[in-house]
């Protein structure tokens, strides 16, 4: 999947300004942000939601909808890859680094970790470490049994 493709989707439904593609480019779903000419075409682009496209020698169905953000919050384009990679880390008594560190490193590679009053962040390097991060949810960090999410804001501009 290049920009490219995605770009020849959408050849019937306006000016394509631009194409980014994100998400992990080792796994086959992915997902892209299209800039088209105007707000008309974006909302045209939209009717093409649940379309079925031949990639990859197979069907698949792609989802069209306006960007909003993650769950409603908005953050930008070099965010999105950050927030893809970080789990919430909650219901910790007392976070600390070091122990969060030890828990998670057999998930993936660790890139960066933030605390929080009662919770934390972990970044990692890939999408497959964050979803063996989710399937630790309710195993025991220290003395908690953390609560284990997927984070809805990137790690930087974590409260």
């Amino acid at each position: 999947m290049d920009e490219t493709l995605v770009a020849t989707l959408f050849d019937n439904v306006g000016r394509v300004v631009e194409v980014r593609l994100g998400g992990d480019p080792a796994y086959d779903q992915r997902f892209a942000f299209v800039e088209f000419g105007s707000e008309e075409e974006a909302e045209k682009a939209c009717l093409l939601d649940g379309m079925e496209v031949p990639i990859y020698g197979t069907g698949r169905f792609i989802r069209v909808a306006m960007a909003q953000g993650i769950d409603g919050i908005f953050v930008t384009d070099a965010e999105v890859d950050k927030v893809h990679k970080t789990v919430h880390v909650g219901a910790l008594k007392q976070p600390e680094e070091s122990a969060l560190r030890e828990h998670f490193k057999s998930a993936g590679k660790i890139m960066a970790v933030k605390l929080g009053k009662s919770c934390a962040w972990v970044e990692f390097d890939n999408l497959q470490a964050v979803a063996n991060a989710v399937a630790m949810d309710g195993q025991k960090v220290g003395d908690d049994a953390a609560k284990v999410t997927r984070s809805k804001v990137p790690i930087d501009t974590a409260e």
